[in-house]
């Protein structure tokens, strides 16, 4: 279901008397995500997160975002994160790297054979 053009106009405008209004951003981020603007829903939740990486509706709404568009080791490495946050009510530096690490050891577990398989076939003596 599309949200109301001229709400989400006059978040906008609101958003521009008060640019570092989360809970304005975060609202504007949720009607979004339902009109299928998933991708400038995920700037303006970066943007609260990057303010506070502990709000948990922000990492609830970037979960959203992410899955919506398709990206799943996004979406698991913010559940993660959620979770790590949840359970210690603060931003461990090792949970920072864990969440940034993700994607890429995801990315090197699915490659890792294909290009294991072509280092080994390129090494073949050629007869």
């Amino acid at each position: 279901m599309a949200a109301d053009p001229v709400v989400l106009a006059a978040l906008v405008k609101a958003l521009e008397a008060d640019p570092e209004s989360a809970p304005i951003r975060l609202h504007l981020a949720a009607l979004l995500i339902e009109s299928g603007g998933e991708a400038s829903a995920m700037d303006h939740v970066l943007q609260v997160l990057n303010r506070d990486p502990t709000n948990v509706e922000a990492i609830g709404l970037a979960a959203q975002a992410a899955d919506a568009l398709g990206s799943i080791l996004v979406v698991i490495g913010i559940l993660v994160l959620s979770f790590i946050l949840n359970a210690m009510n603060e931003v461990p530096a090792s949970a920072l790297l864990f969440f940034l690490a993700l994607p890429a050891a995801a990315v090197w577990y699915v490659m890792s054979p294909r290009i294991w398989r072509r280092i080994s076939r390129s090494r073949r003596p050629q007869s």
